[in-house]
């Protein structure tokens, strides 16, 4: 029939620049099912999410194409998108000085930087791409859950039952039965502490919306926290809900009751949960002394901090290679938990070096200046977003420069939350031709499409 679309075009002129930021990250959401389902795929795992990668990739792409032309990025994100870009190079060079191939699931990150940077996205499909990711990650979360329950999902503790020993006794996991989860869940992220940051990212964003998605998000968040028993998510959680209140007393009081009592409460809820996790982990002890030192020692990871140390001062200016690692680790230095550093700067000098860590501490400190100044422009879950990952940072390493990971979706969509309320104004466009709500989205990509020529670029 004339005049009809197809349904990638109609998609872009609904959604804008974030139909191509969530067929990008969302694909590799989705993809983590893969991993879910373990040996039910045998050999197939790894075509399969080639597959779902490239068809992704190409997507994305498309939907780039048809999004409505602009201004390619500058001031504060132009910086944070070069920094990324400059840590994936220095980690795709560390592998393959260690002899690793290049790996096609690797261009996934410099592929959102060039779409970001030659497009990125106004204030209203950030918001719209960040709860379409949000939402992503709540599916996924779901279907695992239900093919955990089905039994059709890889077993953690394969040939690990002192492991598992372990979790159930040192941890808190009060829905475990109920969901038919065997100790710790991990879903479909490589261990629980993948995935509690899923939790406090459900926590944030929902706290940040209103209606069904924040009635969905939040109670599916504080699932995931209970059922993967991540203290460091929990806290997180609690830093990045507490970020998000204070950044609404700060600069955003014009809030229903309801909302306050939706805001103030689940720190409270986060903090409670906290409590009862670290008594929970040392419950089989009843030692109240316990339950201090394991606080005290950051929950064990400082033990193993002094290694690390040592480790950067062997190469402090460029980084240490990952063999170091493993033989400190076949000496006894380190235990068998302790592939990374456990802390997000600590990792960063001993594989990156003096040089390279301070690239990642730029980036962390522009996306901090983005996410603070859109705050008090009245978008508050970038601010939240960020404070989940550097409270993560203290104790776990999760943020990977090379490939998507969960907290690296995490970094990036707090960075992306942040673009459009409050760029440099210097390169802010005019009202008249920066649309600032999914409806005008669509009408001036339809007006374009309209016209007899091609229009000009939007400026």
């Amino acid at each position: 029939m004339a005049g009809r679309r197809d349904p990638l075009t109609a998609i872009t002129e609904r959604w804008g620049a974030a139909a191509y930021i969530v067929m990008l990250l969302g694909t590799e959401v989705l993809t983590m099912l893969v991993r879910t389902l373990g040996s039910s795929l045998d050999g197939g795992q790894v075509i399969l999410r080639l597959a779902a990668y490239a068809t992704g990739m190409v997507l994305a792409v498309f939907l780039w194409r048809q999004a409505p032309s602009r201004l390619p990025a500058r001031g504060l994100l132009r910086v944070f998108l070069v920094l990324a870009l400059a840590l994936w190079v220095l980690e795709a060079g560390r592998r393959w000085m260690a002899g690793a191939w290049l790996n096609p699931i690797w261009l996934a990150v410099p592929l959102l930087v060039v779409l970001l940077w030659r497009k990125p996205p106004n204030r209203a499909e950030a918001t719209a791409a960040v709860t379409g990711v949000a939402v992503a990650f709540m599916g996924v979360v779901l279907a695992a859950l239900v093919l955990e329950r089905a039994g059709m999902t890889r077993d953690l503790y394969v040939n690990m039952e002192s492991l598992r020993e372990f979790d159930l006794v040192n941890y808190w996991l009060p829905l475990s039965d109920l969901l038919g989860v065997d100790g710790r869940w991990a879903g479909p992220f490589p261990h629980p502490n993948h995935a509690g940051p899923v939790g406090a990212l459900l926590i944030v964003v929902g706290l940040c919306r209103t209606g069904i998605v924040q009635a969905s998000l939040i109670p599916m968040g504080f699932v995931v926290l209970l059922v993967t028993s991540s203290r460091t998510s929990t806290v997180a959680g609690l830093a990045g809900a507490s970020a998000v209140l204070l950044s609404a007393l700060l600069w955003d009081r014009r809030r229903s009751l309801i909302q306050w009592t939706i805001l103030s409460g689940v720190p409270f809820l986060l903090a409670a949960v906290a409590l009862r996790s670290v008594q929970g982990g040392v419950a089989a002890s009843g030692s109240g002394e316990e339950v201090a030192r394991r606080v005290e020692s950051a929950m064990g990871r400082s033990t193993i901090w002094p290694t690390y140390l040592q480790i950067w001062l062997e190469s402090p200016w460029t980084g240490s290679p990952d063999r170091r690692i493993v033989l400190a680790a076949q000496r006894g230095d380190l235990p068998d938990w302790a592939a990374t550093a456990h802390n997000l700067l600590l990792d960063a000098l001993v594989r990156f070096g003096l040089i390279g860590s301070v690239v990642v501490v730029a980036a962390l400190t522009v996306a901090g200046v983005m996410t603070v100044r859109a705050a008090a422009a009245g978008v508050r879950v970038g601010v939240g977003l960020l404070a989940v990952i550097v409270a993560c940072g203290l104790t776990e390493a999760l943020v990977s420069w090379l490939q998507w990971s969960a907290s690296t979706i995490i970094l990036f969509l707090a960075v992306i939350a942040s673009i459009g309320p409050y760029p440099p104004a210097r390169w802010r466009p005019s009202p008249s031709s920066e649309p600032e709500t999914m409806n005008e989205v669509a009408a001036s990509s339809s007006g374009a499409r309209n016209r007899s020529g091609p229009g000009p670029e939007t400026t």
